[in-house]
């Protein structure tokens, strides 16, 4: 009889040890999906007034910076042309004139004192740089197709095309030196650099086909795929601490918006679906535009891209921390289809693409 009990009393034991590895892995390891007990979901939040929305500008606008050092905001122009304010009732005015036919892409620096642009686009793309504090434009070599600034907003990563294939180059923004690092057999792409050692190349963000991404480790030179649970097809990435990934977690129709660590890995499941690219991430909040609805047999991201659709937006700004969400303004207040948000000081800034013009939103 004593026997039995010793038998069954290791058998408890081992259950106990079972559940106890599961339940672990459950807390510390496993994505978490955040469920709307925890979150209050999006329809009971607090609601800030849709006065606090202004129109920076009457200009309309391709993209946006902001200069950290002056706190001027840097409007660049469907045509190229650069204009400069400093905030909601103070005077545009014209900075430089220089042109950019066919204008494909805009990327600021970290510290929004220098952007790249490509432009020229399809046909023959022109990359060229351009520096707030001498107000001039530099153009990089032919056959470039991929920039990032680095975190210090002092170097240029560029992939360029060549006889061989591509390369990977380095230029440092001060001295005006370019290093070559590595061969890349890639002929298209986004970088970002996330951190002094690290960039990453990831495909161009497309339902068609799950993103693909690569860490590329510049001390080793070295190119090592970036993995995840779940089928991405858009992601943001260089945040220090956090990234965001629209992804499919399980079928074709179950579209996720996960928080990730900065690599892709994910974290959590946000309790709303919009596009990464309608999110800004701070240390301790999230920003997103969340649509209120999908139109039926759209395809996300490229739809949405190609301008076939407008959504109606609500703000939310969520705790990272606590994941609590507050509804900065809803759809009800006002007629938004906010991109390219900014958060520079107590300002949320967007632009709306229904008059293409940049907002801000003061926040408390």
């Amino acid at each position: 009889m004593k026997t039995i009990f010793k038998i069954l009393g290791w058998i408890l034991v081992a259950g106990f040890i079972v559940w106890g590895v599961y339940f672990a892995y459950k807390t510390f390891f496993a994505t978490k999906v955040v469920t709307p007990s925890v979150a209050q979901g999006l329809k009971n939040n607090p609601v800030v007034q849709a006065s606090l929305i202004k129109l920076v500008s009457e200009n309309a606008v391709f993209s946006y910076f902001v200069n950290s050092k002056t706190l001027a905001i840097y409007l660049v122009g469907k045509d190229g042309q650069i204009f400069k304010t400093l905030g909601v009732g103070q005077p545009t005015e014209i900075v430089n004139k220089q042109t950019l036919p066919n204008l494909n892409s805009v990327v600021a620096s970290g510290d929004g004192t220098k952007l790249v642009a490509t432009f020229n686009y399809p046909l023959a793309p022109v990359v060229a740089v351009y520096d707030t504090a001498a107000n001039t434009w530099e153009r990089l070599p032919e056959n470039t197709f991929a920039t990032a600034f680095d975190p210090s907003s002092q170097k240029l990563v560029y992939i360029r095309t060549t006889t061989t294939g591509g390369e990977l180059n380095i230029l440092d923004l001060t001295s005006k030196k370019a290093t070559k690092i590595m061969n890349l057999a890639v002929i298209d792409g986004n970088l970002t650099w996330v951190n002094k050692d690290e960039i990453i190349l990831s495909q161009k963000p497309t339902q068609e086909l799950t993103l693909e991404s690569w860490l590329i480790t510049l001390s080793k030179k070295t190119l090592t795929p970036l993995s995840g649970s779940s089928q991405a097809i858009m992601s943001l990435y260089g945040h220090s601490t956090y990234g965001l990934k629209l992804a499919y977690a399980n079928t074709k129709k179950d579209l996720k918006l996960f928080l990730t660590t900065p690599e892709g890995i994910e974290l959590v499941i946000l309790p709303f679906v919009t596009l990464p690219s309608k999110c800004a991430l701070t240390e301790k909040y999230l920003y997103c535009a969340v649509p209120s609805e999908y139109p039926t047999g759209i395809k996300l991201p490229d739809d949405y891209l190609k301008r076939k659709f407008y959504s109606l937006d609500s703000i939310i700004k969520i705790d990272i921390d606590t994941l609590y969400p507050i509804t900065l303004f809803d759809t009800t207040s006002a007629k938004v289809d906010a991109e390219q948000l900014i958060v520079s000081g107590e300002k949320l800034y967007f632009v709306n693409r229904y008059d293409d013009k940049l907002y801000e939103v003061k926040l408390q």
